[in-house]
């Protein structure tokens, strides 16, 4: 006979499983939309791509805030006031989590549009001559999409705390075929209509996210949908600061994590535009490991949640654990093959030798870590389920703290940018993978787990 524990830790990777399929494709797609711009701007030449490994960051930041801060916080909640039985409070913060995501996407939009000018300042005259004629266009065109962003974001983190994985899943992947089959023709033209050129690739991508947010939004607030906000525009501060107090730890890590990726931008641009554009190819896998993380991570929030409110301690550890067991699972095959043979995924991209030659250096080193990363990545998540960011906030901030001194330090003792930045990233990651398990392991031991989750029903008790 199987031992309970046993049982239990089947049931909840089947549970897992089962909750993170829909996302898990969902990023499949998303990770083919991503590729199709790199590579559809690519072909228009090798400048462009040095232009996306300085929009990325911020295009990387304004996604995270959207998904990792916005959507997570909203599922979060409605979680554990749904495993409390405390249905009106979740559909409160539901409703007030979409107020929250249009008024911080318009606030992006607008800071993106202000800052962008001056941000080139501070770059070298190299990095900005490279930059094409246009760019500032690109820029205003891609972010406009910002309020979409956060909005969708919001209405799919509110559905999936209430357990409803298929649909945003759906919905993304739909609209991300629609771009991939669009943009080439919004970009190049088709027979007498002519493109408006790489400005199309922004333009596809607003379009279509803003048609994603409009179904979302019509099936979120059809009649008789459970748990769902109801219109209304009115703010309740102790709900607002329940739902940031979730968000922001996770956004100022965000920032960090741009930080990180800025870093090896400027240590690798010593390299040259071919350095450059490396690390634009290069950029675009490390975000998706980031995404993959998150197609688990918007199911342990569900998992670990629910249990948490409900105090059942034991099983939300063991729910934990199993989340970032498959995070590691699922990014070990195609990790290996970047580490092991990187020409096959910097050859879709470029054509230049010394750029090859440059980015399978730096995977050479740093694609290892990738593993790690994610692995500690969902244990961030478990921290957003919890509500206990401080430890994990911690971690995090040292992580990418070892990755920009680590970086820099090589770079200066004279290795190469390529193996200073490589190496920084994997035993920063290393590190990571080993910190998150050890510091949120108190959050489900007595007494830690038990003052936690009695400050939580009585935080519920308040407010119903």
């Amino acid at each position: 006979m199987v031992p309970m524990d046993q049982e239990r830790i089947f049931d909840l990777t089947g549970s897992v499983v089962v909750l993170s399929a829909p996302n898990i494709l969902l990023v499949i797609f998303q990770a083919s939309l991503i590729l199709v711009e790199v590579f559809y701007l690519a072909i228009i030449g090798d400048q462009f791509l040095v232009m996306l490994a300085l929009i990325t960051p911020v295009y990387m930041l304004m996604l995270m805030l959207g998904s990792g801060a916005i959507s997570t916080a909203s599922s979060s909640l409605v979680a554990r006031y749904l495993g409390a039985e405390q249905y009106s409070q979740a559909k409160i913060c539901a409703a007030q989590g979409v107020l929250l995501a249009i008024a911080l996407g318009l606030a992006f939009f607008a800071s993106v549009l202000i800052l962008s000018p001056v941000l080139v300042l501070f770059l070298n005259d190299g990095l900005v001559a490279l930059l094409p004629v246009g760019t500032y266009q690109y820029i205003a065109v891609l972010f406009l999409s910002a309020p979409a962003i956060f909005a969708y974001n919001a209405l799919s983190g509110v559905m999936r705390g209430a357990g409803e994985m298929v649909f945003p899943a759906v919905v993304s992947a739909v609209t991300a075929l629609l771009t991939v089959a669009i943009m080439p023709l919004v970009m190049f033209g088709f027979g007498p209509v002519e493109g408006i050129g790489f400005i199309g690739a922004a333009a596809t991508l607003t379009s279509f996210t803003y048609l994603g947010l409009l179904v979302m939004a019509m099936r979120v607030y059809a009649d008789g949908r459970p748990f769902m906000p109801a219109l209304g525009w009115l703010w309740r501060k102790d709900v607002i600061a329940e739902l940031l107090a979730v968000a922001v730890p996770t956004a100022v890590l965000s920032l960090l994590n741009l930080a990180a990726f800025v870093a090896i931008t400027i240590v690798m641009a010593n390299l040259g535009q071919a350095g450059a554009a490396a690390y634009g190819a290069i950029g675009r896998v490390e975000f998706t490991i980031m995404v993959v993380s998150f197609a688990v991570g918007v199911a342990t929030i569900r998992e670990v949640g629910v249990r948490f409110g409900a105090g059942d301690l034991a099983n939300a550890k063991r729910a934990a654990w199993v989340s970032a067991s498959f995070v590691a699972l699922l990014l070990s095959v195609p990790v290996a093959i970047l580490w092991f043979a990187p020409g096959l995924w910097l050859t879709l991209f470029l054509d230049d030798a010394e750029a090859i030659g440059i980015g399978s250096t730096y995977l050479s080193f740093a694609a290892p870590g990738y593993v790690a990363f994610g692995f500690g990545l969902a244990w961030l998540f478990v921290a957003q389920a919890t509500g206990a960011l401080k430890a994990a906030f911690l971690a995090s901030v040292v992580r990418v703290v070892v990755i920009v001194a680590l970086a820099f330090a090589l770079s200066w003792a004279g290795f190469s940018p390529a193996v200073a930045a490589g190496l920084a990233t994997a035993l920063g990651s290393l590190f990571y993978a080993i910190s998150m398990p050890i510091v949120q392991q108190r959050i489900f031991g007595a007494p830690i787990g038990d003052r936690l989750h009695a400050a939580a029903q009585d935080s519920i008790r308040v407010r119903s």
